[in-house]
């Protein structure tokens, strides 16, 4: 866990994207993309390396607990729906059993009417995206389907999005659980770590004492002194 990476989500200034923000207000997913905690990454490798495999596995299959620095916090898709104001939709549309036509798909996330899904590749470029669906494209691979492949949706991707776009209703917290205790199992270091802002905003619910403020003024130090050396080196 010490050396896996961070995806840091993104916050969005909404007034710069109205289309987009217009759209994250009717689903209530405002607080999912702005005014999100700059989180410790000290604190959210700590997170994740005290998810333990056998409690994991013993636990419900809807939650779990992690004990950090001498505190329990516990991970669900209702406390995580808590922690990012949004709502647990029962019974969603998009799951696994939604397959809408992928020329469908593609033809509204392209924003062409006649635009077919690329079947030879088996993957849509984002190249191909609209403006609208471009900036839904890099919002939902770090903050709802955190993804490092950039140029390219595979069709799940694909089908979320068409999904977030067209008001399919979507239990956004479901899904973000069933990652975070998915990536919990990952061995390795190549894996990267989602939602550490997420994870340290519901530590610091349970325990203010784990500040998020703490992480910009320790960088604002190391910075400061790396000038001065630089400074002092070229006197």
């Amino acid at each position: 866990m010490p050396f896996r990476s961070l995806n840091v989500e993104s916050n969005v200034v909404l007034s710069d994207f109205p289309e987009l923000h217009k759209l994250m207000l009717s689903r209530g997913w405002i607080h999912t993309i702005s005014n999100m905690l700059m989180p410790s990454q000290k604190l959210v490798r700590e997170v994740y390396s005290n998810i333990d495999k056998h409690l994991l596995e013993s636990s419900h299959p809807n939650k779990f607990k992690v004990y950090c620095r001498g505190k329990w916090f516990c991970c669900s898709p209702s406390a995580i729906a808590k922690a990012l104001k949004i709502l647990v939709v029962q019974n969603p549309v998009f799951g696994p059993d939604f397959s809408p036509n992928l020329n469908i798909v593609a033809a509204e996330l392209a924003g062409c009417p006649d635009f077919k899904w690329p079947e030879a590749k088996g993957v849509l470029p984002t190249t191909t995206l609209s403006k609208l669906y471009k900036v839904i494209h890099k919002v939902t691979i770090s903050n709802w389907l955190p993804n490092s492949h950039k140029s390219t949706l595979g069709s799940y991707m694909a089908k979320f999005m068409f999904a977030v776009g067209t008001g399919v209703s979507i239990d956004l917290s479901t899904l973000i659980f069933e990652r975070i205790y998915n990536d919990a199992l990952v061995s390795g270091t190549r894996q990267f770590l989602p939602f550490p802002c997420l994870l340290h905003q519901l530590a610091i619910s349970t325990s203010p004492q784990f500040t998020a403020q703490k992480v910009p003024y320790i960088w604002l130090v190391v910075l400061v002194i790396g000038l001065l050396a630089s400074v002092s080196v070229r006197l």
